[in-house]
Parts: C-alpha cells; structure tokens; sequence
C-alpha cells in the first residue's frame, strides 16, 4: 500500500492505523539507543510481512502515534541514497516549506518539511546514518511528538 492515499484525509488515516496497528503503550520504553527513542509512538504494526511504500519508496520500518480520535502521526523509514528518492515526493507534493528551491535542488539540508492540507510530513536523517530516511506523516506538531523527558535522560540531564 502506497501511504500517499491517506494523505490530505484524516478519516482514511486513521482507519488505516486502526486497521494495521495494534497497541504498544503497554510494552517497556524503548531503549536510548533506539532510532525512535525519543517520539512519542504508542502503534505498531500487525503484520510485518505487509509492505508500505511512500511514493514508490518502500518502507523499512512503520510505526505510529495516535493523539485523539482526529490526531495521528505515521512514521515511516526508507532507505533515500540520492535527491532521485526525495524527487519522487517532491514531483507530487511540491518543493518542502523550509528551504529555498536552490537549496533544494543542491542537497543542501538537514530536513525537508511539506505541508498539505493540514498535514505535515517531515523528512530527516535517521539516527545519523545518511541513507535512512525518517518520514512523519501527520497532523500533530512536530514538537508535540517529541520526548522532551527522553532527550534531556540521553543527555545526562
């Protein structure tokens, strides 16, 4: 399943996480070495077997956070080695908010950020590791899913 369907409806969002997720919030905190250690993320996937894809991009990993009955983020890691990768999305969403199409178009950032009708999908490296891609899909603030209490632990605050 291409994620790009459910993107701009939040109805068939979150039926998709209701269909293909199951509860993870009773399952220990995950570990500070973990690549999603510090977003909030309370799914997981059913059937790992299944593949997701974002514009093509097929998924290593797929998890997700739902907020309220109407506030959801879906994360979602891909392996991009080249600008062909984020011109895929950009082909359909348009150039990212956040930086200047010259910018853009020399590879030039640390994350991308698209905006489509009351949804937000970010794009950044993935625990330091320049081809692994993490993509929030949602309609929650970025800040929002963030641990601030995990951040500040891994920190030695």
């Amino acid at each position: 399943m291409d994620l790009s369907t459910i993107i701009n409806d939040k109805t068939k969002a979150i039926q998709f996480i209701n269909q293909n997720f199951t509860s993870n919030e009773d399952q220990s905190p995950l570990s500070p070495f973990a690549p999603l250690f510090m977003y909030r993320i309370n799914r997981i996937i059913k059937d790992k077997s299944i593949s997701f894809n974002f514009y093509g991009i097929p998924s290593l990993t797929i998890d997700a956070y739902i907020k309220s009955k109407t506030e959801f983020t879906i994360y979602f890691s891909a392996k991009i080695k080249d600008m062909l990768g984020f011109n895929k999305i950009t082909n359909q969403l348009g150039y990212p908010v956040n930086i200047t199409v010259e910018d853009y178009d020399a590879g030039d950032f640390d994350f991308l950020n698209w905006r489509q009708d009351g949804f937000e999908i970010f794009a950044s490296h993935l625990h330091r590791e320049e081809a692994n891609i993490l993509f929030t899909i949602g309609n929650i603030s970025f800040k929002e899913l963030l641990k601030i209490d995990n951040i500040e632990r891994s920190n030695g605050n």
